[in-house]
């Protein structure tokens, strides 16, 4: 980005004054990437920008004269003048130094900073079946387009945070509409009785007074359309497989404190009466703790570090297959395949 070359300036922070500038790379830098040999797969940096000086090390040999190459390549790197920070401090300028450059810049590049790959001591099992195999038939009805685009979403994602946020939009688009059943026979019956027809909008009068009354809490919500939906038996599949993941207090970066799902001594059976409920409430403090930022003056939120990410991977396969079953219980009325338009 040629204008990047020769900006400068004062990065003020807690009372220390550091003088930033992007100007040519040391020859250090150059001697590196000379001698360096990749032995794995490119990174997404291609090793820290390291083959790209190399390239143009080997060009400068041949065309080093050429005022083209002069005025094409011209390779800079981000400086920061008489740094004697340590590690800790030098990781916590650089995220304040990418915030205000990025906050003046909306294309300025980043430093690149790599938190030390946390080690989980929990080896994840995958079911691959969770109804023994897969069916030599398939009767499928539509599915909501919204609830598609949101599983397919979470599917194609890598982030484990932004995964788990869209399975869990599922079940907060499917419990939105849930009514009881009494209030589904309620407002059945007004719509079959004759003076609905007649008078409609006393019938929809009628309708939005049910709904009022419709009195039920946001997770209540979200536990009544799981039971109402999910085969239980293949949930307690996803849970069983990896239960020392579920069965312990975790506590994560952030100070968030998640209590144990199930205890050591739960089967299906007690599963099925209290299990599902605790785990459905379960998703629900988990995203709240993700996406409530305004909960840190409490400490109990979920920080965005690489150990939570490794923390919250094993709910992502029961809230998937929650999710799914949820999204496939959803009435859809689209027009069916292969019907033209009016």
């Amino acid at each position: 980005m040629p204008e990047l070359e020769g900006r400068k300036f004062e990065f003020i922070f807690e009372g220390k004054t550091f003088k930033c500038e992007y100007a040519p790379p040391s020859q250090n830098v150059f001697d590196l990437a000379l001698a360096g040999e990749p032995i794995a797969s490119p990174t997404t940096t291609e090793y820290r920008n390291l083959r790209h000086f190399r390239r143009y090390l080997t060009l400068l040999k041949k065309h080093g004269e050429e005022e083209s190459f002069k005025e094409s390549y011209s390779p800079i790197s981000f400086w920061i003048k008489e740094c004697d920070l340590d590690e800790q401090n030098l990781l916590r300028l650089s995220e304040h130094l990418n915030f205000y450059m990025h906050y003046f810049d909306r294309i300025s590049p980043r430093i690149v900073t790599h938190e030390p790959e946390p080690k989980s001591s929990v080896k994840e099992n995958r079911i691959r079946y969770l109804w023994g195999s897969f069916p030599e038939s398939i009767r499928a009805t539509p599915i909501d387009p919204y609830l598609l685009g949101l599983n397919a979403s979470a599917r194609n994602v890598s982030d484990t945070f932004r995964k788990f946020i869209y399975y869990y939009q599922m079940l907060e688009y499917s419990a939105f509409y849930f009514l009881t059943e009494k209030s589904e026979k309620s407002i059945e019956a007004i719509l079959k009785a004759p003076e609905t027809a007649a008078f409609p909008s006393r019938g929809w009068q009628r309708i939005q007074d049910v709904l009022a009354n419709e009195k039920i809490e946001e997770g209540a919500k979200l536990v009544a359309v799981v039971r109402q939906s999910v085969d239980i038996a293949s949930i307690w599949k996803e849970i069983e497989t990896n239960r020392t993941c579920f069965e312990h207090e975790i506590v994560f970066d952030g100070g968030f404190v998640l209590p144990p799902v199930i205890s050591t001594s739960t089967d299906l059976e007690s599963f099925k009466a209290s299990g599902l409920d605790k785990l459905v409430n379960t998703f629900r403090a988990l995203r709240n703790a993700l996406v409530h930022a305004r909960e840190k003056r409490m400490s109990n939120v979920i920080s965005a570090t690489l150990k939570n990410h490794l923390k919250i991977r094993p709910f992502i396969r029961p809230l998937s297959a929650i999710a799914m079953q949820v999204s496939r219980g959803e009435d859809c009325d689209l027009q069916p395949i292969g019907t033209a338009n009016p």
